[in-house]
């Protein structure tokens, strides 16, 4: 029935996407966030030149994309829960400087204890409707204690 009403549907939401089509994503009651740091400062057309490089355009051995739900937002049709595709997909709305303020506010130059203070507000934050629910932000200048570096001075990470 979808395939005649609704042709812009890609398929159900599989077993590895169901918790995340239970809630409305314009108030979602949990995302999922990892963080990590790098050392220096990635530019932002980079990170999308090289996001795009080696996970968009990645194919597995039968020519499939091996992450096209990137590019997919869920949508309900007759209470059941489909994959569409993002027709207006667009890296730069995924990959992105961190520029939340408010609650979500994060000061320059900012530590771990900064970031752990605003996970909680990313964990509910809304997504865009009819846009893949995913990003990845990049946080300049990050400092972290280093005991490497022996006299414990900042090190400047990304």
């Amino acid at each position: 029935m979808a395939k005649l009403f609704a042709p812009s549907l890609e398929g159900f939401v599989d077993s590895e996407s169901v918790l995340f089509s239970i809630d409305d994503f314009s108030n979602p009651s949990s995302n999922v966030i990892m963080y990590y740091t790098c050392q220096g400062e990635i530019p932002i057309e980079q990170a999308w030149k090289t996001f795009h490089e080696r996970v968009m355009e990645v194919k597995d051995k039968n020519g499939d994309w091996m992450y096209k739900k990137l590019k997919h937002h869920i949508k309900t049709f007759m209470g059941y829960n489909f994959y569409e595709s993002d027709e207006n997909f667009d890296i730069r709305n995924h990959i992105r400087v961190y520029d939340y303020d408010d609650d979500l506010y994060i000061p320059s130059p900012c530590n771990e204890d900064d970031l752990r203070k605003v996970v909680g507000g990313l964990l509910t934050k809304s997504w865009k409707p009819n846009q893949s629910p995913w990003e990845v932000l990049l946080v300049y200048n990050y400092h972290s204690k280093s005991p490497a570096a022996g006299n414990n001075e900042d090190k400047k990470e990304m």
